[in-house]
This record gives structure tokens, C-alpha cells and sequence, in this order.
């Protein structure tokens, strides 16, 4: 028996069976993984549009029952205030507010700034002081929890409800404006409204148009306007009474489309069925850094 067993012709065939069977294992267990990865990305890419509706029919009704409506004075007379968050864009800040002074000297500016390190705040001093911006809020980085525009906003919006304004809105730092805008702003929320229309988006590139769906090409009083159900955040405005409707945007969502304020509020029109109206008057000056 003992020489048997320790034939070198029965442990070469011990040996043999032995790498045979772990090179089967070993090409089942890849077989198993590639067949399994590809199920995988079939079922995500199945569900993908699945998930989207779940989110827009389920997720979105949750949210419109948990908003609560911001109260603004919404005084009826004719004045813009919009809202600019930042964090070490000193370059771009500058070139966004200089232009939006180019063509609307008027419209009044609150910068919330996030704990910029490059400059920005003392930037921000001389605005103050040769009037560029009307307001400015100051954070510490360590202290904004989450996305910080959603943030600001909230920060923002609290302060204006001291105002008395009628329009309001947020423009990006980079987003560079090209032409005049507030007057016909406030010529499609009243034209538009008979179509629910509530806000507007004042920013329409091309990435803007494959992201966010064209439902309709209109001419209004000479503008040509795109209808779209969802919106790009960089730059939009609307009537401060808006805010009772659909609150602010959330709080402690953690960095992701579903906290982020463009989708936040595009979810909740899309439940109320308000389509919105979306013009080309700025470019986003560097919208994949933004990413």
C-alpha cells in the first residue's frame, strides 16, 4: 500500500487532477462573473428609466407633503433680487458680477460666500463698498453641512424675507451674463402664467438642451423661449411668492443629484405639473469644473 500511494506515477495523476479540477473551478467562477456583470448592467440600464419615474411618482409626492412654504413679502414692486454662492472662484465671481452689472445695474445682489481663502472675501469688501453687491453673507467652510448651494440658498432666501422685493432667483459664480434679462423675465411670468408657468431658466447651452428635455419652441413678444419640464440650476428666477409654494431647498442631503436645488425643485414642479420657460441670455463660463 505504501508503495502504491507513493507511486511517482500516482502523484503525478493526483497532481494532474487536482490543477484540472482548480482550472475548471477558476473558468466556471468566470463564466458565473462576466454573465453576472452583464445581467447586471442590462438590469441598470432596464431600470434606469424605471427609477427615474419611481423617483419623479413616489419620492416627489413625499417631498411636496414634507415642503414647507418659505413666507416672502412678494411685494408687487418690480424689484430683483438675486443670489450668488461662492467658494475660492475669485476670477469668475468678479467676471459674473461685472457682467450681470453690464446689463442689469439694478438688479440688487446678495453673495454668500462659503470660506474662500483666495481673496474672495476682501474682493467682496470693495464690492460692498463701491455698491456691486447690496448684501453679503460670510460662512465658514467647516460649518456648511452639505451641498453648499442648497445652503446658501436657504440662507439667502431667510434674509430676503426682510425685503421687500418681487422677483428673486440665484445666478452661479461662473455663469457670465450676456444681455438684458429682468424685463423679460418679468414679461413671461405674466404672459405664461395662463400655462402654469412659474419660473424661468436663463441659461439654455447645448448641455443644458440634451440633459433638460424641449417640450415646446415658443416666440413670445419677439423672445424665442424653450418649454421644458426640468432645469439647469446655474441661473433661474421667479416670483418671491413662489417660495410658499414650494419652500426651500433641503437641508443635510449629503452631495448628490437628489439634494442638489435644480433637481430638488424640478421633482417638485414636475408633481405640480408647472412646466417652465428657459432662455439663452449667459454662458456658463466653466460648467465641467463646476462638476
Amino acid at each position: 500500500w505504501e508503495n502504491t500511494i507513493t507511486s511517482p506515477v500516482i502523484l503525478l495523476g493526483i497532481y494532474l487532477i487536482a490543477v484540472v479540477f482548480l482550472l475548471c473551478s477558476a473558468l466556471v467562477w468566470w463564466l458565473y462573473y462576466i454573465r453576472t456583470k452583464k445581467i447586471l448592467y442590462k438590469l441598470a440600464a432596464l431600470n434606469k428609466k424605471e427609477a427615474e419615474e419611481l423617483v419623479t411618482r413616489h419620492f416627489a409626492r413625499i417631498e411636496h407633503r414634507m415642503a414647507q412654504g418659505h413666507e416672502m413679502a412678494g411685494t408687487p414692486n418690480g424689484q430683483f433680487w438675486l443670489v450668488v454662492c461662492t467658494l475660492n472662484r475669485k476670477e469668475y465671481l468678479a467676471q459674473a458680477l461685472q457682467s450681470l452689472r453690464q446689463y442689469e445695474p439694478e438688479c440688487r445682489l446678495l453673495v454668500v460666500d462659503n470660506g474662500s481663502t483666495d481673496g474672495t472675501r476682501e474682493y467682496l469688501a470693495r464690492c460692498m463698498e463701491d455698491g456691486t453687491v447690496n448684501k453679503v453673507l460670510l460662512n465658514r467652510y467647516t460649518d456648511v453641512p452639505q451641498w453648499q448651494k442648497a445652503y446658501g440658498l436657504q440662507q439667502a432666501f431667510r434674509l430676503l424675507a426682510l425685503e421687500e422685493c418681487e422677483y428673486v432667483g440665484w445666478m452661479d459664480d461662473d455663469v457670465r451674463v450676456y444681455r438684458p434679462f429682468v424685463t423679460t423675465v418679468r414679461n413671461l411670468l405674466s404672459t405664461l402664467e395662463k400655462d402654469h408657468v412659474r419660473l424661468v431658466s436663463l441659461l439654455t447651452d447645448e448641455r443644458q438642451n440634451a440633459v433638460h428635455e424641449t417640450l415646446e419652441h415658443r416666440t413670445v413678444d419677439g423672445t424665442e423661449v424653450r418649454i421644458k419640464n426640468s432645469f439647469n440650476g446655474a441661473f433661474v428666477c421667479f416670483r418671491a411668492e413662489l417660495l410658499r409654494e414650494i419652500g426651500l431647498p433641503p437641508l443635510r442631503e449629503g452631495c448628490d443629484n437628489l439634494a442638489s436645488e435644480d433637481w430638488y425643485y424640478s421633482r417638485l414642479f414636475g408633481e405640480k405639473k408647472f412646466p417652465l420657460a428657459a432662455l439663452d441670455v449667459a454662458e456658463h463660463m466653466v460648467a465641467q469644473d463646476s462638476m
